[in-house]
């Protein structure tokens, strides 16, 4: 159940009469995805062990990337609850 070259031709006909002036920028878009998505699964494949130089064998662990929590000052005072010697009942 195939599309006749007739059908194609109409539903392109179609599409350019109503997409016609946006049609560079969804080309574009378009492009832009699929690209991408190349490079993203490029990336998967050298980390799965593919040639490329960024396999996880010699990648840093995730663990290793972190930094460490710096230390804060303060800027509000720590409360302090002062016991000193209760004054004698009268």
């Amino acid at each position: 159940m195939g599309f006749s070259p007739f059908e194609m031709l109409l539903l392109l006909t179609l599409g350019v009469l109503v997409f016609g002036k946006n049609l560079p920028d969804i080309g574009r878009s378009v492009g832009q995805v699929i690209a991408e998505f190349r490079n993203g699964m490029r990336g998967v494949g050298d980390m799965l062990g593919g040639t490329g130089s960024h396999n996880l064998r010699s990648s840093p662990s995730y663990l290793e990337t972190l930094e460490r929590p710096r230390r804060v000052a303060p800027t509000v005072p720590k409360f302090v609850d002062e016991v000193g010697p209760a004054d004698p009942p009268a």
